[in-house]
């Protein structure tokens, strides 16, 4: 159909150049040739084949004249080379999450291995997308978003950046699906504490629900921000029931540091209980309350409270490194000074 239109359209035009058909029998010509297009469409629609060649070579051909043909001709030969080395869009786009990530890479296999472990580097997860192959992308991205983390945000971070098209998109839609569950379960959380007011282990899980999510990079930053005033909500109202959970005390006083409202934060670690007594300092709370009080630059309190409890704070279990040091350079530094 494509030639026998090329033909025609290339002898009316040559006809009408030539001054030996009037533009009237050119025109009404021309569209003649694109009614028995139209008609050659609609019998390869009712026999259910593809429509995509004719629709162009019909559009083409109404725009362009004999250009047409030569153009619907090109687009066909480009579709048929490039079909060999592509995916159809059905099987791209199911790649993007399968429903089981893909274990062929040993690569692969030792992060699954060790997602369990608490305290474990990101950097291998941001290795495989440097370094990875498509597949070994891809299956990292559906691990990483089938068992979210905070910790794995900088991974869809990351990945937002490649190179490939199709990472990108996996990574961007990875993105919108957390985010989606994130509000799902807070919605439901939120409805189940309006209901049990007094149930302090819901209180607390929506408090942590809240908090995990404040601070990955992912969310909108209005949302963040409103993350972060809903887990202190949540927290005060829970340790209004637990006050003794140092825990919930240090994470209500840490998003406070991270806020940088250190005033409020200071205010809320030397608050005193509802008998009057101060409360306990667990080691963590201790150290967010030091934060505070240093950039406030209360800089004698913070020596004064390394003095008495320094020794304490360096055999604590569970502190960072780079804590235990801050805190050693303290506590030499006041001993060299009374020396």
């Amino acid at each position: 159909m494509v030639a026998i239109t090329g033909f025609l359209e290339i002898v009316l035009a040559r006809q009408f150049f030539n001054g030996e058909m009037r533009p009237a029998y050119a025109i009404s010509g021309h569209f003649v040739i694109l009614a028995a297009i139209a008609l050659h469409t609609l019998s390869r629609m009712k026999k259910g084949k593809d429509l995509r060649l004719s629709f162009l070579l019909f559009s083409f051909t109404f725009a362009l004249g004999p250009a047409g043909a030569a153009a619907t001709l090109l687009t066909a030969a480009m579709v048929s080379i490039f079909s060999r080395k592509t995916k159809p869009f059905e099987e791209w786009y199911c790649a993007l999450f399968p429903d089981e990530a893909s274990a062929q890479s040993d690569i692969l296999e030792e992060i699954q291995a060790q997602r369990a472990q608490e305290e474990r580097s990101i950097m291998p997860l941001i290795d495989v997308l440097t370094f990875g192959t498509h597949t070994q992308k891809q299956a990292l991205l559906t691990m990483v978003t089938s068992n979210f983390k905070p910790a794995f945000a900088p991974v869809l971070k990351t990945a937002l950046n490649d190179a490939n098209n199709a990472i990108r998109v996996q990574a961007a839609t990875g993105i919108t699906k957390i985010e989606a569950d994130f509000m799902t379960r807070a919605v439901d959380l939120t409805n189940r504490c309006e209901q049990n007011p007094e149930d302090a282990d819901l209180l607390k899980e929506t408090a942590e629900h809240y908090d995990r999510y404040a601070y990955i990079g992912l969310l909108e930053h209005d949302r963040e921000t409103e993350c972060r005033n809903n887990a202190l909500g949540y927290y005060a109202r829970y340790l209004a029931l637990r006050p003794e959970d140092s825990a919930a005390r240090t994470a209500a006083g840490r998003i406070l540091v991270r806020d940088r409202r250190y005033k409020d934060a200071v205010a809320w670690f030397e608050r005193v209980s509802s008998d009057g007594t101060v409360v306990p300092r667990a080691p963590e709370e201790a150290v967010w309350y030091l934060e505070s009080l240093f950039r406030l630059g209360h800089f004698e309190k913070v020596r004064a409270i390394l003095m008495a409890s320094g020794k304490e704070l360096q055999d604590s279990a569970g502190l960072p490194l780079e804590i235990l040091e801050a805190v050693q350079l303290w506590v030499d530094g006041n001993a060299e000074g009374n020396a």
